[in-house]
């Protein structure tokens, strides 16, 4: 072929927190491009400005390609003009109280808008023969004082990463995505900070609120025609009370009703049980299948359970296999 072009030096890319490359490397570790930008992706300096002259791609903000004709990045979807969309959402619609041509739910510093339509949860696709990852992002605002309970639970969902995987047939490929939770804790010296801080976010669809009351218990429900004392409720798919002296397992439970699973019954030994007891702890398979199929990844021979709790957002229409990578 005539007038080809071809990269005889390698070249490496080091991204930030968000997967924006802020240095390029040769093959002998010389910086050959750093990039500093606005936090909605603007360039605001670049050292060596030319160094690919349309040899390499140009990847900038989020790792996306920055297009040579129009100056744009593409983002799948649509187009980022920065620092804003240059058309609307898609799924404007799941999303009335902000703008549809606004980045991330104008939060760019934290999150990440893989494909155009969505920040959560977060896609990343397969590379280099490494896996892919299903992020599910979550963020519980919480006081001092209630920084212990909080951590237990988000701690018992962390642990559960890398556990199960999400199979995808494509074509004659098999893609596979490690299911990632990322349930993240911001602790305030009282409440009206840990207040102000939560509505500063609230309604991004990752914010949720943690309480630790002083009642002993929250009201009793009669299961089985045993009244049981309630330990703990989630009100308005995020806000979360828990009961004073509750269950150490009363937060994962409790979280796990902010991740859009419903109380399950007669489930033995699984933190979604209805029954509260102190050695149902485990997190089942059900659930993590519950809690994908809710965000959009259908699962091959699975059924949703209904529920009234908080919906994802579905920004993805896949089918696949879960599979269990290691067992407790």
């Amino acid at each position: 072929m005539k007038n080809r072009i071809e990269e005889i030096t390698k070249h490496y890319y080091t991204g930030n927190h968000l997967s924006s490359t802020q240095l390029v490397t040769d093959g002998t570790g010389v910086a050959a491009q750093q990039v500093e930008y606005a936090p909605f992706g603007e360039v605001v300096n670049e050292y060596n400005i030319d160094w690919s002259n349309g040899q390499v791609p140009d990847f900038k903000f989020n790792a996306k390609e920055l297009d040579e004709e129009n100056g744009m990045y593409y983002f799948e979807a649509r187009y980022q003009s920065p620092p804003v969309f240059i058309s609307r959402d898609p799924l404007f619609e799941k999303y009335f109280w902000m703008s549809p041509y606004a980045y991330c739910g104008n939060n760019p510093l934290k999150y990440i808008d893989p494909t155009g339509m969505d920040y959560d949860p977060e896609l990343v696709a397969p590379k280099n023969g490494q896996n892919g990852q299903i992020i599910i992002h979550a963020t519980y605002y919480a006081t001092e004082s209630d920084e212990a309970s909080v951590c237990n639970g988000a701690d018992r969902w962390n642990q559960m990463s890398g556990q199960y995987q999400y199979n995808v047939i494509n074509g004659e490929n098999i893609e596979t995505y490690d299911i990632i939770f990322d349930i993240q804790v911001q602790v305030f010296e009282n409440a009206d900070k840990r207040n102000e801080a939560y509505e500063s976010v609230r309604g991004n669809g990752q914010a949720n609120l943690f309480q630790i009351t002083n009642e002993e218990g929250l009201g009793t429900v009669t299961i089985d025609g045993i009244n049981r004392i309630i330990n703990g409720q989630t009100e308005g798919s995020n806000s979360i009370v828990v009961a004073k002296n509750a269950p150490n397992r009363t937060s994962g439970h409790e979280i796990g009703h902010t991740l859009g699973l419903p109380d399950y019954v007669d489930d033995v030994d699984g933190l979604m049980s209805n029954i509260y007891d102190k050695n149902k702890t485990k997190i089942k398979s059900n659930y993590i299948s519950n809690i994908l199929n809710r965000c959009g990844f259908k699962i091959i021979g699975a059924t949703q359970n209904e529920t009234n709790y908080f919906t994802p957002k579905r920004t993805y229409d896949m089918n696949g296999e879960l599979k269990e990578t290691k067992i407790d």
